[in-house]
C-alpha cells in the first residue's frame, strides 16, 4: 500500500528518472513549466497534444518549438510575429501559407520580389504600403498596377514606359494627360491614328487626309464615328472591326416580302374569291431581328 501511495505522489522529475517514456501521458495538476524543469523536451510535450501556445507560455523558446516540429501556422496561432519566424528560418512561402499578410512579410524584411514570387497580388502589395516603384522593381506589369488601383502618375513616376502602358490597355489619350509626348507614345507602339484622335482629330478629318478605314479602326474609331459618315457596317467588318450589339441599331436592312393576298366577295347566292401578288417593303434595324451570328455574317457580306 505504501508503495502504491508513494507511486501516486511522485513528481515529474521522479518520472523522468524512473520511466522516461511516461512523457506520452499528460501530468494532471502539474504546470508545464515544471515538466520543462523536469527535463521534458518540447518534442515530448507536443506528442501529448500540448500546443505551441502552451509551450510558449511554459518558457520554451521559438527555436525549441520549431525543432519540435511546430508549423509556421502553429507558431502564428501562438502569437509569434512573422519577423520572429523569419529569424529561425521560415520562408516567405511558409509564412504566406500560414496566413500572414503581405504587410507582415514587409515588416519582417522580405523584399518585394520575394513576396511576388510566393503569389501576393499587386493589390495586396499596395495595401501593404509598397510603392509603384517597388512593384516595378519586383517585375509586376503595368496592367497589374492598373488593376491594383495605382494612378497613371504613379506608374509614370515609377518608370513605366509608353509601351508598358499600351500593353496595359491605356488608350493614347490618357498617357498624354500625365506628360507623355506624342513621340514617346508613337515609339511605344500607339497607332498614328489613335494619337491623332487623342489630339482631337475627327474621323471625317482623318478620312480627308487619306487614312484608310483600317487605319481608323486601329486608331480606336468605331461604328458610331464612321457609319454616320456613310461607311457601311459591312465595310468596317471587312477591315477588322468587331460589331457590337449597339452598332446594329445604326445599321438597317431593307427587306422586300412578296405575298399573296386573297379577298372574298359575296354577290347574290354565290361567293367569289380573288387573289393577287403584292410586295411589302420593310426597313428594319438589325437590332430588331433575332439573328444568329452566321445569319448576321451572311447579311453583312451579301
Amino acid at each position: 500500500m505504501s508503495s502504491q501511495a508513494s507511486s501516486s505522489k511522485r513528481s515529474p522529475s521522479d518520472s523522468l528518472v524512473l520511466n522516461k517514456h511516461e512523457a506520452s501521458q499528460r501530468w494532471p495538476g502539474f504546470p508545464l513549466s515544471e515538466l520543462k524543469g523536469a527535463g521534458y523536451h518540447a518534442t515530448q510535450l507536443r506528442a501529448v497534444q500540448h500546443t505551441a501556445a502552451d509551450l510558449k507560455s511554459a518558457g520554451f523558446t521559438l527555436d525549441e518549438l520549431k525543432a519540435a516540429g511546430f508549423s509556421a501556422e502553429d507558431l502564428k496561432n501562438a502569437h509569434f510575429r512573422a519577423v520572429e519566424l523569419k529569424s529561425v528560418g521560415f520562408s516567405a512561402q511558409l509564412l504566406k501559407e500560414a496566413g500572414f499578410k503581405a504587410v507582415d512579410l514587409k515588416n519582417a524584411g522580405f523584399r518585394p520580389q520575394q513576396l511576388k514570387d510566393v503569389g501576393y497580388t499587386a493589390g495586396k502589395m499596395k495595401s501593404a504600403g509598397f510603392t509603384a516603384a517597388d512593384l516595378k522593381e519586383a517585375r509586376y506589369k503595368a496592367a497589374d498596377l492598373r488593376e491594383a488601383g495605382f494612378s497613371l502618375v504613379e506608374l509614370k513616376q515609377a518608370g513605366f514606359t509608353a509601351r508598358d502602358l499600351r500593353e496595359a490597355g491605356y488608350p493614347a489619350g490618357e498617357p498624354i494627360t500625365v506628360g507623355f509626348s506624342f513621340a514617346e507614345l508613337k515609339a511605344g507602339g500607339y497607332p498614328t491614328t489613335e494619337l491623332l484622335r487623342a489630339a482631337g482629330y475627327s474621323a471625317a478629318e482623318l478620312m480627308t487626309l487619306r487614312y484608310t478605314l483600317a487605319d481608323l479602326i486601329q486608331g480606336g474609331f468605331g461604328a458610331d464615328d464612321l457609319v454616320p459618315l456613310g461607311v457601311p457596317l459591312a465595310e468596317l467588318t471587312l477591315v477588322g472591326y468587331q460589331p457590337k450589339a449597339a452598332d446594329l441599331d445604326a445599321y438597317s436592312l431593307k427587306v422586300e416580302v412578296k405575298c399573296k393576298l386573297t379577298t372574298t366577295t359575296t354577290e347574290g347566292p354565290g361567293r367569289f374569291f380573288s387573289s393577287k401578288l403584292t410586295t411589302v417593303k420593310l426597313n428594319l434595324s438589325l437590332a430588331q431581328i433575332p439573328l444568329e451570328e452566321p445569319d448576321l455574317e451572311r447579311i453583312l457580306f451579301a
